[in-house]
């Protein structure tokens, strides 16, 4: 019973020392670079869309090989654009899809 009780606060002991002595997991960042596909997915659109934008100079990428990355912080530029000009002028500027 003595060992039982003393083993329990030697495993609380070690416990929460390997907690303090753990440094804290960093917050899970978003790619710096997002394929065609990731990046339509992250802002519910699909892949001829984002190639349309990017087609109209709305949204920037960058080829690396054969295939086009667009930076995250592009994509946020992007939606950040059309949610301010949403608060301005109640819509966004339309994109025409009809091509």
């Amino acid at each position: 019973m003595l060992d039982e009780a003393l083993a329990k606060l030697v495993e609380d002991a070690v416990a929460r020392a390997l907690a303090r002595a753990r440094p804290p997991m960093p917050e899970p960042r978003l790619k710096l670079l997002l394929t065609i596909p990731e990046a339509a997915k992250l802002v519910s659109l699909s892949d001829r869309t984002i190639y349309r934008l990017i087609d109209a100079g709305e949204l920037r990428a960058t080829t690396i090989g054969s295939i086009k990355r667009i930076p995250t912080a592009e994509l946020e530029r992007w939606v950040m654009e059309g949610v301010n000009s949403d608060e301005e002028t109640g819509k966004r500027a339309r994109l025409d899809l009809a091509k």
